[in-house]
């Protein structure tokens, strides 16, 4: 029993050194590379201190931020850790001031539904009437009036809009009756308007404004939580790619966090900037013609700016500095003998049975050669097996 089993494993070891083989090259996803907090740092052009804003609790700090400034990074300095922190897009009305009675009328654009401005009645058995003149910083293009009243209140009887243009004057609409808040006219675009109520009954417009159709104005934000007592840096405008930033746990930024809007703190000159050079060859990535893949010598033969190393010239989507055979295609990648040569293009192969070719038939004959032996000792008896020269007993 112990002479067949030693058998079967030799026979296995010879069928597993004949059949051995690359099927495949597999695909590595790579963890993303943890630079230090100096490495992070070096990579930002611009930094913004923010100092302790004697916090009594944890607060979301919020403040503009410019479009240019492209991806940040906000660092604790008592704690030397980066934290969490999101960016937020809001968009802004044009800023307008409302004239009423020849004083701007603050009630009318405060966004609070709850203060007015109220129009008594000077004649009270005719008709009566509010100018409100609207000035905005800059020209809106407009074609709807949105008013919220006072609570209880009736509406106007009717309106009318007219444009203003340095000396001149132009009717949008002429006396149109009320039918609700929102007022149609033609699409205008200008700086100045003038609005003119005529109503019967009291009146109070706690709300007033012209729908900006030409666009609002769009601010970034940037908001993180800051503990209190603790000072901030926060960097932004990145070199190159931006790097990889560990991170504490985030908060929700959206639910029951105070928030603590500031002014955006000056942009100071990060001394400590580097060019940003991803690959470590040596050449800023501004310059490299081949930002993720080690050419130092920069190497472009085809001279179209892109280095050799990060082409594919046999097309089979390896480039060519992870190629192990980089003039001719070979996907899989295989290597039998691992010598880094694939075998598409390998003249040499390191294994054993490609430099003595006779050995397969050597194996194949000793494999004949051990089925024979098994089959032997199990079709012989015990005891003609262990002495073939006794003679067997005889039958019964």
């Amino acid at each position: 029993m112990k002479l067949k089993i030693i058998l079967f494993l030799v026979s296995l070891l010879f069928l597993r050194l004949f059949t051995y083989n690359d099927v495949a090259a597999l695909t590595l996803y790579e963890t993303p590379v943890e630079l230090s907090v100096e490495e992070i740092i070096e990579s930002f052009r611009l930094y913004q201190t923010i100092e302790d804003q004697n916090l009594s609790i944890p607060s979301l700090i919020k403040f503009p931020v410019d479009y240019e400034a492209g991806s940040s990074a906000v660092l604790e300095k008592e704690s030397n850790t980066f934290q969490p922190h999101q960016v937020t897009v809001t968009k802004i009305k044009v800023p307008f001031t409302v004239e009423s009675g020849g004083e701007d009328d603050a009630f009318l654009n405060d966004g609070n539904p709850d203060t007015y401005a109220e129009y008594p009645l000077g004649n009270e058995n005719g008709e009566n009437s509010a100018m409100l003149t609207f000035s905005y910083e800059r020209p809106v293009n407009t074609f709807q009036l949105n008013f919220i009243l006072g609570e209880n209140v009736q509406l106007p009887d009717s309106v009318s809009i007219i444009e203003l243009r340095e000396n001149t004057e132009r009717f949008l609409l002429s006396r149109k009756p009320l039918s609700n808040n929102t007022v149609s006219f033609p699409t205008s675009t200008a700086s100045s308007f003038r609005v003119i109520f005529y109503y019967r009954q009291p009146l109070r417009i706690s709300e007033i404004g012209f729908n900006d159709t030409g666009g609002r104005m769009m601010q970034k934000y940037l908001l993180f939580l800051a503990r209190p007592g603790l000072n901030y840096l926060v960097y932004s405008s990145p070199g190159g790619e931006m790097p990889y930033i560990r991170t504490s746990e985030a908060g929700n930024f959206e639910e029951g966090a105070a928030v603590a809007e500031i002014a955006a703190p000056p942009k100071i000159l990060n001394p400590y900037f580097k060019e940003a050079d991803v690959d470590k060859d040596g050449i800023a990535d501004k310059s490299d013609n081949c930002r993720n893949n080690f050419n130092p010598d920069q190497m472009d033969v085809n001279r179209n700016r892109t280095g050799d190393a990060c082409e594919d010239f046999d097309l089979d989507g390896v480039i060519n500095s992870l190629d192990n055979c980089p003039d001719k295609p070979n996907r899989l990648q295989q290597d039998s003998d691992h010598d880094g040569l694939g075998d598409h293009c390998d003249s040499i192969e390191n294994r054993l049975v490609e430099r003595l070719p006779f050995l397969p038939w050597v194996g194949i004959g000793l494999g004949f050669l051990i089925v024979f032996l098994i089959f032997k000792t199990a079709v012989l008896p015990p005891e003609a097996a262990s002495d073939p020269k006794k003679p067997p007993k005889p039958l019964s």
